[in-house]
C-alpha cells in the first residue's frame, strides 16, 4: 500500500516540529544543570565523548606530525618545560596532583597521560592543543602559543607514557 506524499509530507514535518518543541521546551526550561558540581548522567556523557572524538578524527589530518619532530631531545625538553607552566596545574604531572582548577572542572581534564603502556596519538595531542575544547575548560592555545611550541607539548606527551617523578622533574626544569 502506498503512502499519498503529502500524507508522508506531513508527518516528516509533523515530527519534526515536536522534536523542535521538545528540544525547545528542554532549553528554554533549564532542565540540563550546568553546573560544574554535577557530573553529567552516562547518556548524555557518553554523547558528549563520542561527539568529541568524531570531531576531532574527522580533523586531525589539518595537521601532519613534523618529520623528525620525536626525534629532537631539546624540542622535548621544551616541551616539558611548557607543560608544566600550562598543563600540569590541569592534567596533573608524575608525581603531582592536579591543582584546584583541575579537580574542579567537569568533565575532568585528562589524567594519565604519563601512565606506563599508554599510547599517545601525537596528531591528536597537537589538535586538542591549537583547537581546545568547547565546555570543557581546555583552552586553544593559538592566542597564545605559536605551532612550534604546541608541537613541542605532543612530542613531549608521546615520550611522557612510564615517565617517572625525577625523570619529568629534571625534564621540565627550566634552563638557566
Amino acid at each position: 500500500m502506498a503512502f499519498p506524499i503529502k500524507t508522508v509530507a506531513l508527518s516528516v514535518a509533523g515530527t519534526f516540529l515536536v522534536l523542535a518543541g521538545g528540544a525547545a521546551a528542554y532549553i528554554e526550561l533549564g532542565v540540563m544543570n550546568v553546573s560544574a558540581l554535577n557530573q553529567d548522567n552516562a547518556i548524555m556523557a557518553a554523547i558528549l565523548h563520542e561527539t568529541s572524538e568524531r570531531s576531532v578524527a574527522a580533523r586531525i589530518s589539518e595537521n601532519p606530525v613534523p618529520d623528525g619532530l620525536l626525534d629532537k631531545p631539546e624540542l622535548i625538553k621544551a616541551g616539558a618545560q611548557l607543560y608544566a607552566r600550562n598543563c600540569a596545574f590541569c592534567h596533573s604531572a608524575p608525581g603531582r596532583e592536579p591543582g584546584p582548577q583541575g579537580k574542579g572542572e567537569n568533565p575532568r581534564p585528562p589524567q594519565g597521560f604519563f601512565r606506563a603502556g599508554r599510547h599517545v596519538n601525537t596528531q591528536e595531542v597537537f589538535w586538542y592543543i591549537k583547537n581546545g575544547v568547547k565546555m570543557t575548560g581546555m583552552p586553544s592555545f593559538v592566542p597564545t602559543m605559536d605551532e612550534q611550541k604546541m608541537w613541542s607539548i605532543s612530542a613531549f606527551l608521546t615520550k611522557a607514557p612510564g615517565m617517572t617523578p625525577s625523570d619529568y622533574a629534571a625534564l621540565s626544569a627550566a634552563t638557566p
